[in-house]
């Protein structure tokens, strides 16, 4: 029989293996989080251990969750709905198993930082391969296709991704969590090499061509740069390098230069073509975008306060969309427009609710930290914080928020946080 020693170093093992699951797609990934968050429950039951669920995050997640079982009952089909409700709190438990796991654990962090580190370090080698010969590793080929938008070609990579363009999407999330845990952990590596990795990863993310991705970088470096006064010289340093690096490749490589630079400066345009309008008008980031976005926008005035129901987006976005969009996608490329139509303004309300409380929860600490520089603690909240907030900015085009591979993204750093944002007396056992 296995007891619980040997029981939290496995489950702390497959979570330290969640940032190479990701790479393998959703299904292995999201295995890991399931088996983590049943562990979890199942603790709670065995050792009566309820702690953990006393806190303000639970109530406002849970009341979340039972709102998005209660929206099945409005939805056009009630038990497609409810298929994808009831399983979504897998997300919720996963974040509190991060936080169990990280009290019991005193290796938890260290080891995170060493197995998200040697991943990264992977894939962005595999990347850079891929970009200078036109393969990677594994034999898979970069993509050099038109832009829908401008008509140009250009170039993009996805390494060991395949055929998904998400490696920039994966690294823009992941390494802002590892630069967190490179300052809260005790075991560091070489600091010049640290920094060389970090540039040739937002290296990496640019020429990956997505655009979405390299914003939430910029955002991300803008938000740590904001909040910490004696590493500003560091961080405008590393910025320089990165643009300087930047306008290189930009110089050299045609593809890469169509996708970031003509086709970035072409998001917000007046649309000439007339190809998806019978007018010209000002265009939203794509005319694919801007037609999504009407419908969806149609789609919200129709049911504002309680919306369509969970995962029917698919389903209603038929009756709305405009003949020039030939299908609809799983979500309308924005996640503030998918909960407002699939659960409507209080959907949005429970979202900010939880976003507030994280944000609170920081000001409490900042409000503790004396020497905030040297806090680590606090040096990775900044991290934390800056990727929970970069995943739910508005103005941005988007994946599903409710996809189990994004959802990963967005609740893995929401663990992390609560995790270091949680005094030991909150999990006194």
């Amino acid at each position: 029989m296995l007891n619980q020693k040997n029981l939290i170093l496995i489950f702390s093992f497959l979570f330290y293996l969640l940032p190479a699951a990701l790479i393998t797609g959703p299904f292995l990934s999201d295995l890991i989080i399931t088996l983590l968050g049943i562990f979890f429950l199942i603790y709670s039951l065995r050792n009566k251990q309820w702690s953990y669920y006393n806190n303000i995050y639970t109530k406002f997640f849970c009341l979340f969750y039972s709102y998005l079982l209660i929206s099945s009952i409005w939805a056009e089909d009630t038990m497609e709905s409810l298929k994808s409700s009831v399983p979504y709190i897998r997300f919720f438990l996963f974040t509190l198993a991060i936080v169990y796991l990280s009290k019991v654990n005193k290796n938890f962090y260290n080891l995170f930082f060493k197995f998200t580190f040697f991943t990264l370090i992977f894939l962005i080698l595999d990347a850079y391969i891929q970009f200078i010969f036109g393969k990677n590793i594994f034999n898979q080929s970069a993509y050099y296709l038109r832009d829908a938008f401008t008509g140009t070609m250009t170039t993009r990579i996805s390494g060991i991704f395949g055929d998904e363009l998400i490696l920039g999407s994966y690294i823009s999330r992941i390494i802002f969590i590892l630069i967190g845990l490179y300052f809260f952990c005790k075991n560091k590596f070489n600091k010049s090499f640290f920094i060389f990795f970090l540039i040739s990863s937002f290296v990496i993310v640019f020429i990956s061509g997505e655009r979405l991705a390299f914003f939430i970088v910029i955002f991300c470096i803008l938000y740590i740069l904001m909040q910490l006064n004696g590493y500003r010289k560091k961080i405008i340093m590393i910025l320089l390098i990165l643009f300087s690096a930047i306008f290189l490749i930009t110089l050299m490589n045609q593809g890469v230069k169509n996708r970031m630079v003509v086709s970035g400066f072409a998001f917000f345009k007046y649309d000439k073509t007339k190809a998806y309008t019978n007018k010209e008008e000002f265009v939203i980031f794509s005319p694919e975008h801007h037609e999504l976005y009407l419908a969806a926008y149609k789609m919200f005035l129709k049911k504002p306060i309680l919306g369509h129901g969970h995962d029917m987006y698919k389903k209603s976005c038929k009756k709305y969309k405009n003949r020039s969009v030939s299908s609809c996608s799983t979500h309308p490329h924005n996640n503030f427009l998918l909960i407002a139509i699939e659960l409507g303004i209080i959907g949005l309300l429970f979202l900010f609710a939880i976003y507030l409380y994280l944000i609170k929860l920081f000001i409490n600490n900042f409000k503790k930290s004396k020497h905030k520089e040297n806090d680590k603690s606090f040096l990775f909240k900044i991290c934390l914080l800056s990727v929970i907030t970069a995943s739910i900015f508005p103005l941005v085009p988007s994946g599903n928020f409710f996809n189990n591979w994004s959802s990963i993204l967005y609740y893995l750093p929401i663990g992390l946080y609560l995790s270091v944002s949680t005094s030991n007396s909150y999990l006194n056992e």
